[in-house]
């Protein structure tokens, strides 16, 4: 169904389809939950004797099979940006789903902890490119008006991944679970033929009527239609612009003040994300339980975080366009620190043989990952997406993603062995303390974008500088 400007008689097009391509591409990211979740269920299994290789999982193997996914997933997304680059958003996404397939299948295949190990290293190459790509191509796809709204849709297929890996893990056995999951991304990989290129890349590749045809598809209207054409017009002004300048190197980039204030924000925002406990949370969701409350089936008791994670992406996606994105993200990292707060006070107490309902900490938890599926997990893959011009989007996020990856590993590998050494509470109280810390920055730092364009945000930026003169061009 269409819509009409009844003051001018002209259609404005619908957004049904932009939603429908969104949530093809964001499948990608179902299967990327159903990796990172899946060492949760499968943990406890390892350290113990009926685990499918006989005997349990030495500690050490273990840390580094939890760990290796965000370890390999820091050192890939640069090659991921550089595919997108070159050979374009969708084949960039057809080679994520074919690598998660590779996987599974090597789980299958064999069961000693050296193939688990090999299978969540090439889990992790598909982790650091899974979200910069797809973040790009729903960027890219969307419209102004719902541009945040479907951002929104990569950490709720992300989510979604984790409620089904959870689940599976709670009734079924080892290659159950993967006889079923191994057909997900090669049913991805069949629905990614029928999304298109992103209009963007065409431009840049002189695909003008292969572009024109792409938007209009998207927006439900005519090829000839106005808003089709100023689209366009807006993409080939772009890309004229920035073709015609030299190379940017990131020494340009560092020295340009515009540029350089957009990539403090974006890595300070990463950081916040990568230091919160998000990935110890998802990696360790049963082992937490067990150590902070007194139930008998802690696993299926975590099947709860994703779901909550879920219901706060679905809130985000309808606040994100109303609220914008830097209340979402203060918000998110008060209620995410007040209650990592209280879930580090129950372990220390229950430490100190005291005594604390069981429930507590469980709903302390609950309350954290819905105020990380709010604001913390999609506001700064948003912005990044947002913040930075044609020119500079793939490469610039390729960094960051690598970074951020860089820092989940860091928590991941650090998490157990500063637990078991200070205790689980004294990691809780660090997160509470960086979600604390992130809303005195956030305050002071992170720009509003809601609903800007490129230009209107680059000369926000400037502004902020106090570089009124400042012009993009002339730091090149």
């Amino acid at each position: 169904m269409s819509l009409k400007d009844t003051s001018s008689g002209q259609s404005l097009g619908s957004k049904y389809r932009q939603w429908m391509v969104a949530t093809v591409a964001s499948t990608s990211l179902f299967t990327y939950g159903l990796q990172s979740g899946w060492m949760s269920p499968m943990i406890e299994l390892m350290k113990t004797a009926q685990n499918p290789q006989g005997y349990p999982f030495p500690d050490t193997m273990l840390s580094w099979i939890a760990s290796a996914l965000c370890m390999t997933a820091s050192m890939s997304t640069i090659a991921f940006a550089n595919i997108a680059d070159r050979y374009g958003r969708k084949a960039a996404l057809s080679a994520v789903v074919i690598t998660q397939a590779l996987g599974w299948v090597l789980k299958l295949v064999s069961t000693h902890p050296v193939s688990i190990l090999i299978a969540r290293l090439i889990a992790g190459i598909v982790a650091g490119g899974v979200f910069n790509v797809v973040s790009i191509y729903l960027k890219e796809i969307s419209e102004d008006s719902i541009r945040g709204a479907v951002g929104t849709t990569v950490m709720l297929g992300q989510a979604l991944g984790t409620i089904v890996i959870y689940t599976l893990g709670s009734y079924l056995g080892y290659y159950t679970i993967l006889y079923i999951v191994t057909w997900i991304p090669i049913a991805n990989g069949i629905m990614f033929l029928a999304i298109p290129e992103t209009p963007s890349y065409l431009v840049k590749k002189n695909k003008i009527e292969e572009a024109t045809k792409t938007v209009a598809y998207l927006r439900g209207l005519s090829e000839t239609d106005q808003v089709v054409v100023h689209e366009i017009n807006l993409m080939k002004k772009e890309e004229e612009k920035y073709s015609n300048l030299p190379r940017v190197t990131l020494r340009d980039i560092w020295t340009n003040l515009v540029w350089r204030r957009a990539v403090i924000i974006v890595f300070t925002l990463m950081t916040l994300l990568d230091t919160t406990g998000t990935m110890a949370i998802s990696t360790y969701a049963a082992t937490i339980v067990s150590a902070s409350s007194d139930t008998s089936n802690a696993q299926l008791q975590t099947v709860w975080f994703p779901t909550v994670m879920a219901v706060g992406s679905l809130v985000s996606m309808a606040l994100i366009e109303r609220c914008g994105r830097k209340i979402l993200m203060i918000s998110s990292l008060i209620m995410t620190g007040s209650s990592l707060t209280v879930l580090a006070s129950v372990i220390l107490i229950q430490k100190n043989e005291g005594i604390v309902p069981g429930w507590v900490s469980v709903l302390a938890i609950i309350i954290a990952l819905f105020s990380y599926g709010v604001g913390l997990l999609p506001v700064p893959y948003i912005v990044m997406s947002e913040i930075f011009n044609f020119q500079l989007r793939a490469r610039i996020m390729g960094y960051v993603v690598a970074y951020g990856w860089f820092l989940c590993f860091v928590q991941v590998k650090v998490f157990a062995p500063i637990s078991e050494a200070l205790g689980m509470d004294t990691m809780f109280f660090i997160f509470a303390g960086v979600c604390f810390l992130g809303v005195v920055i956030c305050i002071v730092l992170q720009p509003e974008t809601k609903g800007k364009t490129i230009e209107e945000i680059e000369e926000m930026l400037r502004k902020n500088k106090k570089s009124t003169k400042l012009t993009v061009e002339s730091q090149i």
